[in-house]
């Protein structure tokens, strides 16, 4: 049986709407210390929209660990999921994925970066509150996070 997702990750003051089903049925697990960053909950919330079943792993990597150990782990994680999505981790993990997991591998660094200011609904700035510029931002994000998806996964 597998983890039930965080409800405050599932849950979205946007309707759901009817997207591509691009990824529809697929086993998608999101790799995240803090399930609760900005970032993972657009990862999240991209991967369900397209029609993934979503997981919420959380991974602990640590550079303590061994290299088998975490060879280990990449190896199963391709086994359970179809794509692995990889927030907040080290690139040398994420790289370390892309090699040894057998599956697609997104990192949030293979979008850039989002400037809120540069996302603003308003322009002009006027009238503009501060939580329209950053949901715009997410929702820019979320479109980013949801064509990289498709992307690896074409």
């Amino acid at each position: 049986m597998r983890p039930q997702p965080d409800s405050s990750i599932a849950s979205d003051s946007r309707p759901h709407e009817a997207t591509s089903s691009g990824l529809n049925g697929l086993n998608v697990g999101l790799l995240c210390d803090d399930p609760s960053l900005p970032e993972a909950l657009m990862a999240y919330r991209a991967a369900a929209d397209l029609g993934a079943h979503v997981s919420l792993v959380r991974p602990c990597f640590s550079e303590q660990q061994d290299e088998k150990s975490l060879h280990d782990v990449a190896h199963l994680l391709g086994r359970l999921y179809d794509l692995l999505v990889c927030v907040e981790l080290a690139p040398e993990i994420v790289d370390m994925l892309r090699v040894v997991s057998g599956v697609p591998v997104v990192g949030d660094r293979d979008l850039g970066a989002v400037d809120p200011a540069r996302e603003s609904p308003d322009p002009s700035g006027i009238g503009a509150t501060p939580d329209d510029v950053w949901t715009a931002a997410g929702s820019q994000r979320t479109v980013q996070w949801e064509k990289v998806l498709m992307d690896r996964m074409g």
